[in-house]
This record gives structure tokens, sequence and C-alpha cells, in this order.
């Protein structure tokens, strides 16, 4: 009577395999988790660059627009959108803010529902304003 070790070694090969598998998979779910701080959120951007944040982006804009274009919404809601353009070689972004004014309507109250663009803002890699655009165009 012979022996036969073949179903022992595809056994014993299968198993090996899948523990391989389980570790490989156990120890990228801790790496994932020690650079996320462990929460299970997206890893953070260090707070070495001094390049400003999008909302800190979004006020420069909005100063920088009432300031070359004048203060024509008084009483609206200021409505910002950050897009970034290109990254900087020496670090920092190139980035473009659009800056949006919709009507400031009471609450329970009829009201148009109006956007208008105020205009847009580049910022350069080191975040100083390259140039403002005034625009009043309703969409």
């Amino acid at each position: 009577m012979a022996l036969h070790y073949k179903p022992l070694i595809n056994f014993l090969l299968m198993k090996k395999f899948f523990f391989t598998l389980a570790l490989v998979l156990m120890a990228s779910a801790s790496f994932a988790a020690v650079t996320s701080g462990g929460n299970g959120e997206e890893p953070k951007e260090e707070a070495t660059s001094n390049y400003p944040t999008d909302q800190a982006l979004a006020g420069l804009a909005v100063a920088a627009l009432q300031q070359q274009c004048g203060n024509q919404h008084t009483g609206w809601q200021w409505q910002t959108n950050v897009t970034t353009i290109s990254a900087c070689f020496a670090g920092g972004f190139i980035k473009q803010v659009f800056v949006y004014a919709t009507p400031n309507c009471p609450p329970n109250q009829p009201c148009i529902q109006v956007i208008q663009l105020v205009g847009t803002v580049q910022f350069g890699c080191d975040g100083d304003v390259l140039s403002v655009n005034c625009g009043f165009t309703e969409i």
C-alpha cells in the first residue's frame, strides 16, 4: 500500500500561504492605524510648512477682493472654493480661490436664490497674492 503525501503537502502549503497572507494584512492594518493616529482618519499634513491653510487663504481672498473690487455685496453671505492649481518645487502650492456671494435670507421667508461670482484670487507658492480678478457674474 503506497502512502499518498501529495494532499498533505498541498494542505500544508495552503496553510502556510493563508498564514502569511493574514500576517501581511494585520501588519498593513497596524501600519495604517499608526500613520492615521489610530482613529481611522486620513493622515494629516505636518504643521512644519509655513504655507497658509485653505481657510486662511479664503479669508485673505475675501479681504483682497474687498480691497481691490470694493464691497458691493454688503449684507450677503460670502462662499469660497479653494482649488489647487499645481505644486511648487520648493514647497507650497499655487492655489486659486473663487469667491461667491449669496443673499443673506431670513429664515422662513421667501428669498431669491442667486449666486454671484465676486471674483477670483490666485496665490503663489509662498502664499502671496499673485492676481485679483473682479467679476460680478450671476450664476
